[in-house]
C-alpha cells in the first residue's frame, strides 16, 4: 500500500502488444522519479498482452492492470483517466519506450504551470532515430504555445506532455472515441482551452516508433478538422493568429472539400470557420483556389452542388487539396 496518492499517473493502452510490451513497462519502471502509478489498460487483446499486464501488476504495487472489451485507443485512455489518482497525468504507448529521466524532467520543470512539453525521438527506417526537440520556454501566451506545437508538428503526441489531473477531471476532458485519427490533437486542444501557463524543455526522453505507412486508421486526416478548429478559435478568443490559420488552413479546406464530394452540405458555421482561417492567412491563392473557395461558400445555400460543380471541385482538388 502506498501512503499517499502518486504524483503521476501514467496511462498506457495495450492492444496485441506482446512483442513490445515488456520493453515499454520495464522502461517506465526504471524511472529515476519513482512516485507514480502505471495504469495498463488491456483493450481486448487477443495475444498474451493481458497476461503480461497481470504479471507486472502482481509483482509491483505501482502497476494496475485493467481489462476491458476492445474499444480503441481513445476508450482505453479514457478508462485510465476514469481511475487515475495522480496529481499529474502522463501517457505512453505500448510499442514505445522511455528513458529513465522521462518523468523526472517533467516534474523538475512543470512548477506552477499547467502543462510541460518535451521532445521525442522518432524511429522508422533510420536506426539512429530522428530527434524532434522543443526549445526552453516558460510563458502565459497560449497562442505562442499553439504556434510552437504546430511549427514543430507536435500538437498531438500526448506522451510528450504532462497534464494536471485536476484540470482534466474538473472539465471532464476525454478522448473522443468516435475519432480514429488526430484524436490526440483534439484532446490536447481541449486541455489548452483551460490552460493559462506552460513550459517546454529541450529534452527528448520518449522513443516513438512511427506506425506503418500501411496502417489503416479508418478515417482521413481532415475528418475531425471542424472540431479542431472550433477548439483553436476558443483558445484564441475568436482570433487565431495568422501563423495558426496558415498552418491549419489545409485541414479545414480538406474537410470542406471532402464533405462536398461526399454530397454532405456544409453548415453555415463550418463555412464561417473555413473563411476565418482562409481570410486570416497570407498564403497566395491561385485561380483554382478561388474557384474552390467559391464552391465551398455556395455549398450550403445551393446544395446539392450541381454535377458540374462537383466535377469541377473534384478535378481541381485531386492534386491541389
Amino acid at each position: 500500500m502506498r501512503p499517499h496518492p502518486p504524483k503521476i499517473s501514467v496511462i498506457a493502452p495495450v492492444y496485441n502488444a506482446e512483442k513490445t510490451l515488456r520493453r515499454c513497462i520495464d522502461s517506465i519502471l526504471r524511472q529515476t522519479f519513482e512516485d507514480f502509478e502505471l495504469i495498463l489498460i488491456n483493450d481486448g487483446s487477443k495475444d498474451q498482452s493481458g497476461d503480461i499486464c497481470d504479471e507486472y501488476a502482481a509483482k509491483d504495487f505501482r502497476v494496475k492492470a485493467i481489462h476491458k472489451p476492445n474499444g480503441g485507443v481513445s476508450s482505453a485512455r479514457n478508462a485510465g483517466l476514469d481511475i487515475a489518482i495522480g496529481e499529474y497525468i502522463a501517457f505512453a504507448d505500448s510499442d514505445d519506450y522511455v528513458s529513465s529521466e522521462w518523468l523526472f524532467d517533467f516534474i523538475k520543470n512543470i512548477g506552477d504551470t499547467d502543462i510541460c512539453i518535451q521532445g521525442l525521438i522518432e524511429h522508422n527506417e533510420n536506426p539512429n532515430g530522428h530527434i524532434r526537440i522543443t526549445e526552453s520556454n516558460n510563458s502565459n501566451d497560449i497562442t505562442l504555445l499553439l504556434e510552437e506545437l504546430m511549427t514543430k508538428n507536435i500538437l498531438g503526441y500526448c506522451f510528450i506532455k504532462l497534464f494536471k489531473n485536476s484540470t482534466i477531471q474538473k472539465h471532464n476532458i476525454r478522448f473522443d472515441h468516435e475519432i480514429k485519427f488526430r484524436e490526440d490533437d483534439l484532446f490536447v486542444l481541449k486541455y489548452l482551452e483551460y490552460t493559462k501557463s506552460w513550459v517546454s524543455i529541450p529534452k527528448a526522453n520518449y522513443i516513438y516508433f512511427i506506425p506503418s505507412k500501411n496502417k489503416d486508421y479508418g478515417t482521413s486526416a481532415t475528418e475531425c478538422s471542424a472540431k479542431l478548429c472550433e477548439s483553436i478559435i476558443t483558445i484564441c478568443n475568436g482570433h487565431p493568429s495568422q501563423k495558426i490559420c496558415e498552418m491549419q488552413l489545409w485541414s479545414i479546406k480538406g474537410y470542406s472539400i471532402d464533405k462536398i464530394l461526399n454530397k454532405k452540405p456544409l453548415t453555415k458555421r463550418e463555412i464561417k470557420i473555413y473563411n476565418l482561417f482562409k481570410n486570416n492567412s497570407n498564403q497566395l491563392t491561385s485561380f483554382k483556389d478561388n474557384i474552390v473557395a467559391s464552391l465551398i461558400n455556395l455549398s450550403h445555400y445551393c446544395f446539392p452542388v450541381s454535377y458540374l460543380g462537383m466535377s469541377t471541385i473534384h478535378f481541381l482538388t485531386k492534386k491541389n487539396s
